[in-house]
């Protein structure tokens, strides 16, 4: 059965891993994905979204890869350190909108 695509974080990390894996263990796999990223996917048993962009990049030694999540809603009214907590993982998996301007305060959403 195929797993659809979930961004769920917990689900996203165990996804990556198995597919790091599996790359790792399978010279051609790992041409696969980095050429056709969906297509190796789908081979992992994830069918993704058309309208989901995949890119997938191979880390070099001496190399720095660094991907800039899309930011949270309400950045304007949130203090430098509470960005930064949050950018640390401090929060707002599964968090709807309204909720993310308070959690830092500790305020129920």
């Amino acid at each position: 059965m195929r797993e659809r695509f979930m961004p769920d974080r917990q689900k996203k990390e165990q996804l990556e891993a198995k597919i790091i894996a599996h790359a790792w263990k399978n010279p051609s796999f790992k041409e696969k994905l980095l050429k056709n990223p969906r297509a190796a996917f789908k081979e992992m048993g994830l069918d993704i979204p058309e309208e989901v962009q995949i890119k997938v990049i191979e880390d070099k030694p001496n190399s720095y890869t660094f991907v800039l999540p899309p930011a949270v809603a309400h950045t304007e009214e949130m203090s430098t350190q509470e960005l930064e907590r949050i950018a640390a993982g401090a929060g707002l998996l599964s968090v709807g909108e309204d909720c993310q301007k308070h959690i830092l305060s500790q305020r129920d959403c």
